[in-house]
């Protein structure tokens, strides 16, 4: 059988892409030249980056995140490439196959990369196993109902934190009662469906590949900021070991990677500092299960 023939257009999906970390992988990708402002604050030059665009569908999950997605997808358009916003929870099933319904209408077969960049929220009115719902099924959900919409060669992010990566059963000592069971499930189920994905993209597409991004303290974030008011000490530990980084370092080289035909299925890449400087730093105790108890 011939193989299918190269799409004339470069499209990209990035889920959570309406805001933070998600809106400027979806700018990177474009290479869009945006100026700084309330909003978009970053790189002025990132039309000038040596990688081929993308045009972008910036997927988001609530309404109030429709101005923000809107401004994302004008900054991309004004660049010169095309751009959609997607909105849909993607843990219900008709809306996320509302999400890629419209996603295939508007890019056809041409969509060749997939950001997974959406994450489960906080909050008193979050049931207990949404983190699980959004991190783990939703993810592999949204896989096999992409598959008829994806180029062959499709790569694949999850974009996750170098602690899921690394510590994946334990909750960060930045939380404590309630909330570290909390953070705990976010960090397994973060790390599980990566894993997952590894085995899963290989048995739809053969010829896919996944980039697994661990990522250190994003400081110009909602999360990070909050890691610096509330946990000096922890955040001033990892600012010593290179560990805090910004939302268009994180954007860069994602855009970089994906630009990258040697990096194998499965390539980890650490944004922030590598591993074995965060486990010296922060030895990863024995969990009870692997001394056999």
């Amino acid at each position: 059988m011939a193989s299918a023939e190269k799409p004339d257009r470069r499209v990209g999906l990035v889920t959570g892409g309406g805001r933070g970390t998600g809106a400027k992988i979806a700018l990177y990708l474009a290479r869009a030249n945006y100026q700084k402002g309330a909003t978009l604050v970053g790189d002025p030059k990132a039309a000038k980056r040596d990688y081929d665009p993308f045009d972008v569908a910036v997927g988001h999950q609530r309404e109030d995140a429709a101005p923000k997605a809107a401004r994302v997808v004008k900054a991309i358009e004004e660049s010169g490439r095309r751009a959609i916003a997607l909105r849909g929870d993607l843990v219900i099933p008709d809306q996320r196959i509302a999400v890629v319904r419209g996603l295939g209408e508007w890019a056809g077969k041409a969509v060749g990369l997939v950001v997974y960049n959406h994450a489960a929220g906080m909050g008193e009115d979050v049931p207990p196993d949404y983190g699980d719902q959004v991190n783990y099924e939703a993810t592999l959900a949204l896989l096999d109902e992409l598959v008829p919409e994806l180029d062959e060669n499709a790569t694949f992010v999850t974009v996750g934190s170098s602690w899921s990566e690394l510590y994946p059963d334990l909750a960060p000592p930045t939380t404590e009662g309630p909330m570290a069971e909390y953070d705990n499930r976010i960090s397994r189920t973060k790390k599980k469906a990566a894993d997952t994905l590894e085995v899963e993209i290989p048995r739809v597409l053969p010829n896919a590949r996944q980039l697994r991004f661990g990522i250190g303290i994003i400081e110009d974030t909602a999360m990070g900021r909050s890691i610096r008011a509330n946990y000096p000490e922890f955040f001033e530990a990892h600012r010593d070991l290179e560990n805090v980084v910004q939302t268009d370092e994180v954007a860069l080289r994602i855009a970089e990677a994906v630009n990258d035909p040697s990096l194998p299925h499965g390539a980890k890449i650490w944004v922030g500092a590598e591993p074995g400087i965060l486990l010296e730093k922060f030895p990863r105790k024995i969990m009870p299960e692997e001394e056999g108890v």
